[in-house]
């Protein structure tokens, strides 16, 4: 397992804040992309139990993860607002028209698979992100 040192971190962050623009754009791109594969397997697994119908609409409508970030935080968002509803159906419950007509119903399914997915990967995560934060710091000084 790699990790980063809360120092020498400190140190990065400051020489961060000093560096060029280009530079601080490649750092959250490369942050970005280190997260990007493992966030992408999250979905297509968190609904393997689901039928298949709602398993393909969800993974081909709201399947893509995106690796947003801020000044502590590297984030992983499942699902769009306009399409299906992550976090409810992590809640373990799901809204469809019956038969693909009104009236909406709510359906109980499983809950906790995408949580479940995600907290598979996020020791894989940390150590993809502080290698390159490493590689990083290396080239900051």
């Amino acid at each position: 397992m790699t990790s980063v040192q809360t120092e020498d971190f400190a140190r990065f962050a400051t020489a961060l804040k000093g560096a060029e623009r280009q530079v601080r754009n490649r750092m959250r791109k490369a942050l970005r992309e280190a997260a990007k594969p493992l966030a992408a397997e999250i979905v297509p697994e968190g609904v393997e139990d689901y039928p298949s119908g709602l398993a393909a609409h969800v993974v081909a409508t709201g399947g893509k993860a995106i690796v947003s970030q801020s000044s502590s935080a590297v984030r992983v968002i499942l699902g769009k607002r306009k399409g299906p509803q992550i976090g409810r159906m992590d809640e373990g419950s799901v809204r469809h028209p019956t038969y693909g007509h009104k009236p909406w119903v709510a359906q109980g399914i499983s809950a906790g698979t995408f949580t479940e997915a995600l907290e598979k990967r996020v020791p894989d995560m940390r150590d993809a992100v502080a290698t390159e934060l490493e590689h990083l710091m290396g080239e900051l000084g």
